[in-house]
């Protein structure tokens, strides 16, 4: 079962770099969070922009791992993007250093 899941984890991240976006490969989150990571994905949202943004929000810290995040949570994410974007593109015009 161990050697599935190292399997499985490393063809995500490999999914990730040929796609241009290894923080936000499969591998990285639970498979629950698909619809958050597409939306990242698309819109080339970082996972610390995105960490940066929330943990301005006070929902959770910046240090948190978009990971831990709670399935709910993420689903708010999801609905309420546009909202989240606009704050990721805000703090990128404040800042435009990335941050992963």
């Amino acid at each position: 079962m161990a050697r599935t899941n190292l399997a499985s984890g490393f063809a995500g991240f490999l999914i990730g770099v040929v796609t241009g976006c290894a923080i936000c490969a499969a591998a990285a989150y639970p498979a629950g969070f698909r619809a958050l990571t597409d939306l990242m994905r698309r819109d080339g949202v970082l996972d610390g922009e995105l960490r940066r943004v929330v943990g301005r929000s006070g929902n959770f810290p910046e240090a948190c791992a978009v990971s831990d995040y709670e399935q709910g949570f993420v689903d708010y994410l999801v609905s309420q993007w546009p909202t989240m974007l606009r704050r990721v593109e805000e703090e990128r015009a404040k800042d435009p250093t990335p941050i992963d």
